[in-house]
């Protein structure tokens, strides 16, 4: 069965039995049952008098603790006071139809929620709190910690800011993704060994930077710049400088290394392109190993004219032991106006080692050692 108001342990009646003393006309506390008296209202408290039930006119219910009699009762008087308890349905909320709690609501148990729920103040969690979807439409003070178990998911142009004055902003604009200083001082990477900055799917190193050491950029994955400790080492074969990005006065070095007993090996091939312009060519060539370098000899330096019909070069200097070893091949194409120049090799029993100089508007080159 059930009860609005005291549970059925308490009653929703109580009696409060008292023995009077001579003139007696104040009684409260505990009486014969041993339950202190309290009242909230007036209106439902019933006195008795050995057994008579006296008019409101006949004592006084106001102080919600105690009855006072108008006479003086006489000595070992019983005096009963039954008191109901009082409850009222108008200040609920309604189970289906829902409503406002103006006071504070507490739980000493587990509150479940199926529905929504809209909170307008604060919401102060000293434990943990177990979310599954949370959108929140303001702002979100966190004094502690957050740790995520899986992804932050942002849209375009949401941005992480970090700093008081959110000085750092990393964002996506739709486009392109940022991470931007707009804050006061220096934006630092710091890294405890190496920084390495590589493609989107993390298999391609673009720069590397190691402690200590070099500071290293790739092309195509394949290192070509590198700090030492006496300045660059610059790896491959092709080394260009260029102005302003075109081929006017271009300058391309490359190196090569021919094995022994190689016939014909192609070294370079370049061309002046449809322009009609020519370039300048210097060939340096070393014997056996780089050990040998102080009796390398400059074996080849010429100028090759691109101009219409002339297929011809001027050779400035062909000297050293090693020049018979070369083979020039030069090539026009009446149609378009190109000379191409090839140079090969043949090594004989040594190994060829040298560097190729070319100075012009050179539109194509390619080297194949």
């Amino acid at each position: 069965m059930a009860y609005i108001g005291v549970s059925p342990s308490n009653g929703v009646r109580r009696k409060h039995t008292y023995t009077a003393t001579a003139n007696q006309t104040s009684f409260s506390g505990a009486g014969a049952e041993g339950a202190t008296l309290s009242y909230n209202d007036s209106n439902f408290v019933d006195v008795y008098q050995n057994g008579v039930k006296l008019s409101e006119a006949d004592y006084t219910s106001t102080s919600g603790t105690a009855i006072v009699l108008a006479t003086g009762a006489t000595v070992s008087d019983m005096v009963e006071i039954v008191v109901y308890d009082v409850f009222s349905v108008a200040d609920t909320v309604s189970k289906s139809a829902g409503g406002t709690f103006d006071g504070n609501v507490t739980a000493a148990g587990t509150i479940t929620v199926t529905g929504n729920a809209d909170l307008n103040g604060d919401l102060d969690v000293d434990g943990t709190t177990n979310l599954d979807v949370t959108d929140i439409d303001g702002t979100l003070n966190v004094a502690g910690e957050t740790t995520l178990q899986t992804h932050l998911n942002m849209g375009d142009e949401d941005k992480i800011k970090l700093g008081a004055s959110g000085d750092l902003e990393i964002y996506h604009d739709g486009n392109n993704s940022f991470i931007k200083d707009t804050g006061t001082g220096s934006l630092y990477l710091q890294a405890s060994d190496s920084l390495f900055i590589t493609n989107a799917s993390g298999n391609e190193n673009i720069a590397r930077f190691d402690t200590d050491g070099a500071v290293t950029l790739y092309h195509n994955n394949a290192a070509k710049i590198a700090t030492t400790s006496e300045g660059i080492n610059v790896v491959g074969d092709e080394k260009q400088h260029q102005k302003d990005g075109s081929t006017n006065n271009r300058e391309i070095k490359a190196f090569f290394a021919i094995s022994a007993s190689t016939s014909n090996a192609t070294v370079f091939t370049v061309d002046t392109g449809s322009q009609h312009v020519g370039y300048y060519y210097e060939v340096i060539c070393y014997g056996g190993d780089w050990s040998g370098h102080s009796s390398a000899r400059v074996i080849k330096r010429g100028f090759i004219n691109g101009y219409d019909g002339y297929t011809g070069h001027d050779n400035i200097e062909s000297d050293g032991p090693y020049a018979g070893n070369i083979i020039e091949n030069i090539s026009w194409n009446g149609t378009s106006g190109e000379t191409t120049y090839q140079l090969r090799l043949d090594t004989g029993t040594v190994v060829l080692r040298g560097m190729v100089r070319l100075v012009g508007n050179i539109s194509g080159f390619t080297i194949t050692n």
